[in-house]
Parts: structure tokens; sequence; C-alpha cells
């Protein structure tokens, strides 16, 4: 009986060191790892919308509108600023051989300023029609130039703009070279402006400035 009490006795004993043991080996709490990946990392104040809002973008946004042509061609005065023609026109005798290709040469413009002083202005009831009223004034007249009135139209890409001048009873072609808001160059066929028996026709490219 004594010595089976003594074996218990040593058995417990084993148990005891055992556990302790086991306790020395065991890992650390999982609630000092949780403490470290706390939601410091991961909360939502590294993902709030501060960063990703839409008042930059919205903000940033403009609108503009482009000018019509119609708009670029209306309600100014377009004075001219050169003039050629094709052919040359004979100025004067024809015997004495003087052509001339550029009407905006000195001496051309002091002996007939009727041919480059024209002003043309063109109106419109809206920037999206394409025809309305026209006018043109001179300070000198070339013969029996008078001062225009009628009206105008242009197809719809203005490459083209057709002039009917009651006043002098003629209508005018225009192929439109350029156009914008500050200037605009014409290509036009017409008769010889400073000799009325010339029945040649004569292209004569002008450029226009607004004023």
């Amino acid at each position: 009986m004594k010595k089976l009490m003594k074996l218990s006795v040593i058995a417990l004993v084993a148990c005891a060191v055992i556990y302790s043991c086991k306790k020395k080996d065991d890992p650390a709490p999982v609630a000092a790892t949780t403490a470290g990946t706390t939601t410091t990392g991961t909360t939502t104040t590294g993902t709030t919308t501060t960063g990703t809002t839409t008042s930059g973008t919205t903000s940033g946004t403009t609108t503009s509108t482009t000018p019509t042509k119609t708009s670029m061609l209306v309600n100014k005065k377009w004075g001219m600023s050169a003039f050629t023609v094709s052919p040359g026109v004979v100025i004067g005798d024809p015997s004495l051989g003087l052509t001339v290709t550029d009407l905006f040469d000195a001496t051309i413009k002091a002996v007939y300023p009727c041919i480059t002083d024209d002003t043309l202005s063109f109106s419109s009831t809206s920037n999206a029609v394409i025809n309305g009223l026209f006018t043109s004034m001179a300070n000198a007249k070339c013969g029996t130039e008078k001062d225009g009135n009628g009206t105008w139209t242009a197809n719809t890409d203005f490459t083209q703009i057709t002039i009917v001048d009651n006043a002098n009873s003629q209508t005018i072609f225009f192929k439109v070279l350029e156009l914008t808001d500050k200037k605009m160059k014409v290509e036009t066929v017409r008769k010889n402006p400073l000799d009325a028996t010339d029945t040649k026709d004569y292209t004569a490219t002008i450029t226009f400035n607004s004023k």
C-alpha cells in the first residue's frame, strides 16, 4: 500500500513538471497581435473621399461658344486692304502699254481712289441665318457708281457669297477664300472697273479687313 501511494506521488510530480514546460513553449497571446493591427492602419481615415472628391473635375469644365460664319461677317464695316487683278488692267492709252495688276499700287491709288476706298457692310436678323441686307459706301465714285444697297446670301459652308446690289443694278459673286472675325479674302470675276468699254472678264482677288 505504501508503495502504491509513493508511485502516485511521483506521477503527480511528473505531470506538474510536464505542464509547466508546456506553458513556457506556448506562443504569445493573440491579443498582442490584434493590438498591432488595430484600425489605425486600415481605418477609413486613409481612404476617405477627401482624395477622390469630384469637385476638382466638375469645377474645371466650362462651356464655350464658337463664332458662326454669319457672326464673323455681319455688323461691321469691311474696308479693302488689297486688290489684285488677272490679267492686268490697261491704264490710259493702250499704246502706252501701262498694265496694272495691283490696284493698291501707290500711283493707282492716287489716280483712281474710287477703286480702293469702298467699304462693305452686311447685316442679319440672326447669327444662324445665311442672308441679310447689304450696303456699300465710297468717298470717291468711279463713273456712275453709287453707294450700294441690296441683299446678300451665302451657301451653308460660306464658300460663296452672292450680293445683289440694287442701287448699281449688279450681282456680285464672291468666292470666299478666307473668312475670320477680322479678315475676309474673296475672289470675283468682274469687268474692268476703270474702262466701261472693256468687255473682257478679269479675276479680282480682294482682301477686306473689318473696321
